[in-house]
C-alpha cells in the first residue's frame, strides 16, 4: 500500500473531523501529517524502509511539530515512521537497520514529546495571561513557546495581537494623560474665576472622555456662575445708576427724592456703606429744617 500523507492546516482537523475536535491545546502544534490507517501500511521490507525513511525526513527538515492520527488518538508525528520501522523489522528481523532506527526514533519521541508539552504548556501560560490582559507577560510567555518551535503559527499570531493591545494600551495611556492635563488646567482657571478659559479646557477634556461626568459638571457650574456674573452685572448698572440719580437729588437739594433712591440702590446692595451713610446725612438735614 502506497503511503499517503495528509497536510491539514485550520480548516480541518482530521478525515471529517472538526478543528474543535482536537484535544485540548493540540491544534496550535501548527501542522499535522495524518494517514488514514498507519496499521494497515504493508509491503515488502525495502518499500517499508522507504516509507519510514520518508516520513523520518519529511518530520526531520521540517522544523515542524508534526502529529499523526490512530485509533489511539494524537500521536508525535515520529510514531507514524516508528511503526512503520516496526513493521520493517518483522519483515527481515536479520537486518538491522529498522531496529537501529528504532531505537534512536524512540529516543527522538521522548525529547519531542518532552518538548511538545513544554509548548503546549508555555502556550496555557500566555493564553491565562492573554485572558487577564497581561500583555506583556502573555507576550513573553509566547515569544518562550516560540523557542520551543520556531515554526508554530499560533504564538506568532498572538504576539501580533499583543502588540496591537500594547498599541492600544499606549494610545489610551497617551489620552488619559492629556484628559487629566486638561481638567488640572482647567481647574486653576476655575479657582482664578477665569470662567470662559476654564470651560474651554473642561469642553476640550469632555471631547476626549464623553463618558466622564466630571469635566460636564464643571461646564455646567461655569454656565452657573457666567449666569450669576450677569445678574451682578445688571444689578451692578442698575445700583450705579440709582446712586448718580440719588446724588444729583442730593445736589439739587431735593433730599426726599434722593433719600428715596438711596433706599433702592442699599436694597440692591445691602453691604455697601455709602448710600446708607448719605441717607443718615440727609434724614439729619431734613431733621434740622
Amino acid at each position: 500500500m502506497r503511503l499517503t500523507v495528509v497536510f491539514l492546516m485550520l480548516t480541518s482537523f482530521a478525515f471529517g473531523q472538526n478543528i474543535e475536535d482536537a484535544p485540548n491545546g493540540s491544534w496550535k502544534v501548527v501542522r499535522y501529517v495524518y494517514h488514514e490507517d498507519i496499521e494497515a501500511i504493508s509491503g515488502d521490507y525495502s518499500s517499508l524502509i522507504r516509507s519510514a525513511d520518508s516520513l523520518k525526513d519529511l518530520y526531520n527538515t521540517s522544523n515542524y511539530l508534526y502529529t499523526y492520527k490512530n485509533k489511539a488518538g494524537i500521536l508525535n508525528g515520529l510514531m507514524a515512521p516508528l511503526k512503520i520501522y516496526s513493521k520493517a523489522k518483522k519483515a527481515n528481523p536479520s537486518e538491522p537497520y529498522a531496529k537501529e532506527m528504532m531505537e534512536a526514533l524512540k529516543l527522538q519521541v521522548i525529547k519531542e514529546d518532552e518538548r511538545n508539552s513544554n509548548y503546549l504548556n508555555m502556550i496555557d501560560k500566555a493564553d491565562m495571561a492573554f485572558n487577564e490582559k497581561l500583555w506583556d507577560r502573555s507576550k513573553l510567555y509566547y515569544i518562550e513557546a516560540l523557542q520551543l518551535n520556531a515554526a508554530a503559527w499560533y504564538p506568532k499570531d498572538q504576539i501580533v495581537k499583543v502588540d496591537l493591545k500594547l498599541v492600544e494600551l499606549k494610545a489610551d495611556e497617551d489620552v488619559e494623560a492629556r484628559y487629566n492635563e486638561l481638567v488640572e488646567t482647567g481647574d486653576k482657571n476655575f479657582n482664578l474665576q477665569n470662567w470662559e478659559k476654564s470651560r474651554d479646557y473642561y469642553k476640550k477634556a469632555s471631547t476626549l472622555k464623553p463618558d466622564n461626568r466630571y469635566p460636564k459638571l464643571m461646564i455646567e457650574q461655569i454656565d452657573r456662575n457666567l449666569k450669576d456674573l450677569d445678574l451682578q452685572e445688571k444689578i451692578h448698572m442698575q445700583y450705579q445708576k440709582l446712586i448718580f440719580d440719588a446724588d444729583q437729588m442730593q445736589a439739587a437739594e431735593q433730599y426726599d427724592s434722593a433719600i428715596e433712591l438711596y433706599y433702592r440702590a442699599s436694597h440692591l446692595k445691602p453691604q455697601e456703606v455709602y448710600p446708607v451713610n448719605q441717607i443718615k446725612e440727609l434724614e439729619e438735614i431734613l431733621e434740622n429744617q
